[in-house]
C-alpha cells in the first residue's frame, strides 16, 4: 500500500462527499431559494414556491406549488402553477447553455384570492425597485408601463357622471339667487344702463318741458280775448261804423295767423319730442335686453349639471379595460427584458444590472444560452375566490422561447384555448424579436362567460352587475414603441345589482334607469407611445343613463335659472321700475302740456273764427240793408219821376 497516495485521496473522498450530501441533502432547498429570490425580483412581490426536486438520473427539474402575487393587488396572485417539470442537457450546461426541449407546466391559474398578503417587505420592495428602475430605465415597455398608470390614476380619479350630476344637485337645490345678485351687483351692465337712462331721460324730458313753457299762449288768448270782447262792442248800424268793425277784423286775422304760427311751433316741438325721447316700448326693450345679457352672464358663474357621454362607461369599465391593458403590457414588459432584442449583425448586448453591466457576445450559427423549444400547458378559468362550478379548464402550448431571438430565428408564440358548452376562452399570443422592429401580439377571446365572474367598477352611484353573458374580443399589440390595443365587450341578458344604500332619490332614479337596460355593448382603445397615450371608450349605456338623467335635472336647472331671473328681476326691477314711472310722468307732462295748449290754440282759432264770421256777417247785413235801402230810395225817386212825368206824356199823345 505504499503506492497509495494517501493525503491526496482523503482529501478528494472528503470533497466527494461533501459533493454529494450537497447534491442529496441541499440542493433542492438551495435552489428553491434562489428561485424565490429571482422570482421576487422579477415580480417585485412575494413569490411562494412549495417544492423543488432535482433528479440526476434522466436529469430533470420538478418545481411545485408555485403561486406569484401581484404587486398591484397584494391579496391576489398573479398567477399559480401546480407544477412545472422539465429535462435538462447536462452537456449543453457544461457550455453554459439553458436548453429545454419539453416542459410541462399544470394547473396554471391567473388572478386568484390569496389569504395573506403578498406584498414584500418595504425595504426589500425599494431595493428591488430601485434595481429595476437601474435595469429598464431606457425600456420601452417599462415607460408605457409607468405612462398607462398615470392614466389609468386620472382616468379612474374622475367621478362619474351620476356621482357629478348628485352634487350639482345639491348645489342647485341650495342655490341662493340674491346671494349671486349681491356678489355680482357691480357687474351687472343692466343697472348701470338703467342709472345713465335715468339721466338721459330726465334731461330730455326737462328740456322739452322748458321749451313747451316758453310758448306762451295764454298771452295770445288774452289778446284775442280782448279783441273778442271789444268785437262783441261794435255797432254796426251805419256805414261810418264799418271801418273800425274792418279794422278790429284785420287786428283778429293778424291774432289768427299769430296763433297758426305758434300752433305750427308746437307741433314742431311735439315732433321733435317724440322723436327724441325713445318710445316706452323701445326704452323697455332695450333694459330687458340687458337684464337678459346680465342673466346669461350669471348663469355662466353657476355650474348646471352636464352629464357628457363616456364617463359613466369609463367609470364602469375603464378600470377592467385598463387593468387588462396593465396586466399583458406587464407579459409583454418580461418577454421584451427576458427574451431580449437585437438587430442582426450585432456581436453583442449590453445590459445594465443592479451592479455593473452584463456583456452578451453573440454568435452567428448555434444555440442560444436559453431555449424552451416546446411547452405543454394545462390551466383553468377558475382558482380561489372565483366560480369553480363555471370554470374552463384551457388546454396549449408555447414553443420557441429563447434569449436570443435573433440566432433562433423563429417568433416566440403561445396558444390556450377552452371550451365548456357554449363558452369559449382562447388566449393566442406572438412574440416576434427577430426583425428590425420587435412586434408583440396577444389576443384573448371570451364567449358566453358569466357576467358575474368578471370584475367592474362600482360606486355609490354606480351598481355591480350581478347577470348577464359576456363576450369580449381584445387585442393587444406593441410594435416597436407604438402601442395599439383594442377590447370590443357585448352583454346580453344583463341584470344590475340595486345600488348599495339606495337611499337617496337619486340611487332610486338609477336603481330603475338600470332595471330597464338589458344589453350593452363597449368598444375600447388605447393607443400612442409613452407619454402621449390616447384612449377611447364608447358605450350605448352612457346614452341610455345620460338621457335619463338629462330628462330630471332639466327641472332643476330651469328652478335654478328661474331663481336667478326672478332674483335679478328683483334687484333691478325697482331701478326698471323708476325710470318707467319717471318716464311715463315726464312723457305725460309733456304731452298733457302739449295737447292743453293744442286744445287753447284750436278753441281760440274757433274763437278767431267765430269772430270773423260775426265782424263780416254784421258789416254784409249792414251793407245788404243800405244796399236794399239804396234800392228802395231809387225805386220811390223812379216812382216820383214817373208821376211827375205823366201828365206831360199824356199831353204828348194827345196832340
Amino acid at each position: 500500500m505504499k503506492y497509495i497516495r494517501w493525503k491526496a485521496v482523503v482529501p478528494l473522498v472528503i470533497i466527494t462527499a461533501i459533493v454529494l450530501v450537497f447534491c442529496v441533502f441541499l440542493i433542492d432547498g438551495i435552489t428553491r431559494k434562489v428561485l424565490v429570490s429571482a422570482g421576487e425580483m422579477i415580480f417585485s412581490a412575494k413569490v411562494n414556491i412549495g417544492s423543488v426536486r432535482i433528479r440526476f438520473k434522466g436529469p430533470s427539474i420538478e418545481i411545485t406549488g408555485i403561486g406569484v402575487a401581484d404587486k398591484d393587488d397584494p391579496f391576489k396572485n398573479l398567477f399559480e402553477a401546480d407544477r412545472i417539470k422539465f429535462g435538462v442537457s447536462f452537456i449543453h450546461l457544461l457550455s453554459k447553455r439553458f436548453i429545454i426541449d419539453d416542459i410541462i407546466v399544470d394547473g396554471v391559474r391567473w388572478s386568484t384570492r390569496r389569504l395573506t398578503s403578498g406584498a414584500l417587505p418595504p425595504k426589500k420592495q425599494k431595493r428591488i425597485e430601485k434595481a429595476k428602475k437601474k435595469e429598464d430605465k431606457d425600456s420601452i415597455t417599462a415607460k408605457l408601463l409607468g405612462g398607462l398608470k398615470e392614466k389609468a390614476a386620472r382616468d379612474i380619479s374622475a367621478l362619474p357622471a351620476v356621482k357629478d350630476t348628485k352634487e350639482a344637485g345639491e348645489q342647485l337645490k341650495a342655490f341662493d339667487g340674491k346671494k349671486l345678485i349681491d356678489e355680482t351687483a357691480d357687474e351687472l351692465e343692466s343697472k348701470k344702463a338703467i342709472e345713465v337712462l335715468n339721466k338721459e331721460v330726465s334731461e330730455k324730458q326737462e328740456k322739452y318741458t322748458a321749451a313747451l313753457n316758453n310758448i306762451d299762449v295764454q298771452q295770445q288768448v288774452k289778446t284775442i280775448q280782448g279783441l273778442s270782447g271789444e268785437i262783441s262792442g261794435l255797432k254796426v248800424e251805419k256805414m261810418e261804423d264799418v271801418q273800425p268793425a274792418q279794422g278790429k277784423l284785420s287786428q283778429m286775422e293778424a291774432a289768427g295767423k299769430s296763433l297758426e304760427e305758434t300752433r305750427s311751433k308746437l307741433d314742431g316741438l311735439w315732433k321733435e319730442a317724440s322723436a327724441d325721447i325713445t318710445e316706452k316700448q323701445k326704452l323697455v326693450e332695450s333694459i330687458n335686453g340687458l337684464i337678459q345679457k346680465d342673466y346669461e352672464k350669471l348663469l355662466a358663474k353657476v355650474k348646471l349639471p352636464d352629464i357628457s357621454k363616456g364617463n359613466i362607461s369609463q367609470a364602469l369599465f375603464g378600470r377592467m379595460w385598463l387593468g387588462r391593458v396593465n396586466s399583458v403590457l406587464g407579459y409583454i414588459h418580461l418577454a421584451r427584458k427576458y427574451m431580449g432584442h437585437r438587430k442582426k449583425g450585432e456581436k453583442k448586448t449590453v445590459r445594465t444590472r443592479l451592479k455593473g453591466v452584463d456583456v452578451v457576445f453573440h454568435r452567428d450559427k448555434g444555440l442560444p444560452g436559453f431555449l424552451v423549444r416546446n411547452a405543454r400547458i394545462s390551466a383553468t378559468t377558475g382558482g380561489g375566490g372565483k366560480d369553480e362550478e363555471r370554470a374552463i379548464s384551457l388546454a396549449g402550448g408555447a414553443s420557441d422561447w429563447t434569449s436570443d431571438p435573433v440566432l433562433l430565428g423563429r417568433p416566440a408564440k403561445i396558444k390556450l384555448e377552452g371550451k365548456s358548452k357554449d363558452r369559449v376562452y382562447s388566449v393566442d399570443g406572438i412574440f416576434d424579436h427577430t426583425g428590425e422592429t420587435p412586434l408583440d401580439e396577444i389576443s384573448i377571446e371570451m364567449r358566453g362567460m358569466d357576467i358575474g365572474g368578471i370584475e367592474f367598477g362600482e360606486s355609490e352611484y354606480l351598481p355591480a352587475m350581478k347577470d348577464g353573458k359576456i363576450r369580449i374580443r381584445s387585442g393587444f399589440a406593441l410594435k416597436g414603441d407604438a402601442l395599439d390595443c383594442r377590447m370590443f365587450i357585448n352583454v346580453t341578458g344583463l341584470k344590475f345589482a340595486a345600488i348599495k344604500g339606495g337611499g337617496d332619490e337619486m340611487q332610486k332614479v338609477l336603481n330603475e334607469v338600470y332595471r330597464s337596460i338589458d344589453s350593452v355593448e363597449i368598444n375600447a382603445r388605447l393607443y400612442g407611445v409613452s407619454g402621449d397615450l390616447k384612449s377611447e371608450l364608447n358605450s350605448n349605456l352612457d346614452g341610455l343613463i345620460s338621457n335619463k338623467l338629462k330628462s330630471i335635472y332639466s327641472a332643476k336647472t330651469d328652478e335654478v335659472r328661474a331663481k336667478i331671473k326672478i332674483s335679478l328681476d328683483e334687484y333691478v326691477g325697482a331701478e326698471k321700475d323708476n325710470l318707467l314711472k319717471g318716464y311715463n310722468a315726464g312723457r305725460e307732462n309733456i304731452e298733457k302740456m302739449y295737447s292743453e295748449k293744442r286744445k287753447t290754440i284750436e278753441e281760440q282759432k274757433k274763437i278767431i273764427e267765430a269772430k270773423v264770421r260775426e265782424i263780416n256777417d254784421r258789416i254784409n247785413a249792414l251793407k245788404e240793408q243800405e244796399k236794399k235801402k239804396r234800392e228802395k230810395e231809387l225805386k220811390q225817386k223812379e216812382e216820383e219821376l214817373k208821376q211827375k212825368a205823366a201828365p206831360q206824356i199824356e199831353k204828348l199823345f194827345k196832340k
